[in-house]
């Protein structure tokens, strides 16, 4: 059944009143939203200490695992690795050494 159809089921012959009803539902929202917001503040506060640990990587060790440091907030918050620093050092470099 869905959130109108329960609204208005006093109007069709349901039990409880259509105050109740609207209650009811106004309680589910209030509790969706609060799950919501819970699920996006756990989000954040892992991204957080996932940044935050990386972060604390010297370079070697980001390098080990393929990146810079400048790469680290876009595989944190962005999109992933679209095209990293080193990519794009690479690149630059290897147009400098194809351009003689």
């Amino acid at each position: 059944m869905t959130t109108l159809a329960k609204a208005f089921a006093p109007f069709a012959g349901g039990s409880k009143s259509l105050v109740g009803s609207l209650i009811s539902l106004g309680v589910q929202e209030i509790v969706g939203a609060v799950t919501q917001f819970a699920s996006a503040w756990a989000e954040k506060r892992s991204r957080a200490r996932a940044y935050s640990e990386l972060m604390q990587l010297d370079g070697r060790m980001l390098a080990d695992i393929g990146l810079d440091r400048g790469d680290v907030y876009a595989v944190v918050y962005g999109d992933g690795l679209k095209d990293t620093a080193r990519d794009a050092h690479d690149k630059t470099l290897n147009a400098l050494l194809n351009a003689k």
